[in-house]
């Protein structure tokens, strides 16, 4: 075998073998079997006038032993991350029930929903607004330029379930400012683990990360 093809050999058992490390480990073991016995097959067909380089084959067993390895330590910081953040569920057991302080859309119940108003320095009028998931503006009203809680109704029958997102719209000397979002408080559902680490769950399905929630208070 020339060097040409020991190397192009070489490269494409490269690249086999790396796209090894995108599939589930239980399939590890199948896919090392097959691979011994197709280096197998290749030594029991080889020329043996011009036999093929021994060194290409530890290369291909190294490449595949690599990714295995690989494979298997991420699947065990997977597991360790789940561990993790399952143990450190206790801490935020007193948060079900209590009302979050998030900047959030959050679910229309047929109640008032807690909105917490910071029009920015320097403004002159002050609207909130409320859309809808869809970015349909549900209402527009004028409130007081200093901060401070608002207990939002709608003014027009609203499905129950609704989601609604929250936004000030300011004005100073004549000039449209630009918005900003408006917090809610919401009641904590449940409080779980997901991929990206502890996470509350508000009315609506909606999940918030915790290291999102400025404040807590009883509801």
């Amino acid at each position: 075998m020339s060097g040409i093809e020991a190397l192009q050999n070489g490269t494409a058992a490269r690249n086999a073998f790396a796209g090894a490390a995108t599939e589930e480990s239980s399939s590890i073991s199948s896919d090392f079997e097959t691979f011994l016995k197709m280096l197998t097959v290749q030594l029991e067909n080889q020329d043996p006038l011009n036999p093929m380089d021994s060194a290409e084959y530890a290369l291909q067993l190294a490449t595949f032993s690599g990714v295995e390895q690989q494979v298997l330590t991420n699947d065990l910081l997977k597991a360790m991350t789940v561990q993790m953040g399952a143990a450190g569920l206790g801490e935020y057991a007193s948060w079900v029930g209590r009302q979050a302080r998030v900047e959030s859309p959050v679910a229309y119940d047929g109640t008032a929903i807690p909105v917490v108003v910071e029009p920015p320095d320097g403004a002159e009028a002050a609207f909130l607004v409320a859309r809808d998931d869809t970015g349909r503006e549900l209402d527009r009203r004028l409130i007081d330029v200093a901060d401070g809680e608002i207990q939002w109704r709608p003014d027009v029958a609203l499905t129950e379930g609704t989601i609604v997102s929250f936004s000030v719209e300011s004005v100073a000397e004549g000039e449209a400012l630009d918005a900003v979002p408006a917090q809610v408080y919401a009641r904590i559902e449940e409080v779980r683990v997901e991929p990206r680490g502890t996470a509350a769950v508000l009315p609506g399905g909606t999940v918030v990360p915790v290291d999102e929630i400025t404040a807590l208070r009883d509801g």
